[in-house]
C-alpha cells in the first residue's frame, strides 16, 4: 500500500519521541516518559510488527499489532500514534482497515481485544465504526483485557472486534 511501511531500526528513537509527546501520553495505559535505555531493550526483545503511515517528509503514524495468548486461545492487540497532534483519523481509518485486510488476507483471523480511555470520544466512535463493541462481563474476552491490559473498567471501555473466518 502507498505511504504504509513496515517499520526498520532507524527509526527507533523518532517511535520513542512520538510515543513520549505529552498529547499522545494522555491517552496511553501507561502515560509515562519512557527512558531511552528501557526503549532500546523492548525494541528489540518485544513481538509487534509496527508499521507507519507516511502523511509527509515529517508527519508519521505508527501502529502496531500483536497476538497474544489468553486460555489457549490468541487475540490481536493494536495501538497507535503520531508524531503530529493533529491527526486526520481518515489517515487512521485508512491504515486500520488495510491491516484488517492484510491479517485476512495472511488468515490470521484472530479476535481483536482493545481498550479506549473513557475521555477519549473520538477514538470510541472510530473503533464502533470499525465493528468493535462493548464486552460484557461474562464474556472470556473480559477477562482476556482485564489480564493483558491491567485497567479499570471505570477508566476504560472494554472492547472487541470479532473476526470472520
Amino acid at each position: 500500500m502507498r505511504n504504509i511501511f513496515k517499520i526498520k531500526d532507524s527509526y527507533i528513537t523518532d517511535y520513542l519521541n512520538s510515543r513520549n509527546l505529552d498529547f499522545n501520553r494522555t491517552k496511553m495505559i501507561v502515560n509515562k516518559p519512557i527512558k531511552l535505555v528501557n526503549h532500546f531493550i523492548w525494541w528489540f526483545t518485544n513481538k509487534r510488527e509496527i508499521y507507519f503511515y507516511k502523511i509527509n517528509k515529517k508527519e508519521r503514524i505508527y501502529f502496531y499489532q500483536e497476538i497474544i495468548n489468553y486460555k489457549n486461545k490468541k487475540y490481536f492487540i493494536g495501538g497507535w500514534h503520531s508524531n503530529t497532534k493533529k491527526v486526520n483519523l481518515i489517515h487512521v481509518l485508512y491504515f486500520l482497515k488495510w491491516q484488517l485486510n492484510k491479517n485476512k488476507k495472511n488468515k490470521l483471523n484472530y479476535d481483536w481485544i482493545a481498550v479506549v480511555k473513557k475521555n477519549n470520544r473520538w477514538i470510541l466512535k472510530l473503533v464502533y465504526y470499525l465493528g468493535y463493541i462493548r464486552v460484557n462481563k461474562n464474556e472470556v474476552y473480559h477477562k482476556a483485557i482485564k489480564n493483558y491490559f491491567k485497567v479499570s473498567e471505570k477508566n476504560y471501555f472494554y472492547l472487541k472486534l470479532m473476526v470472520k473466518n
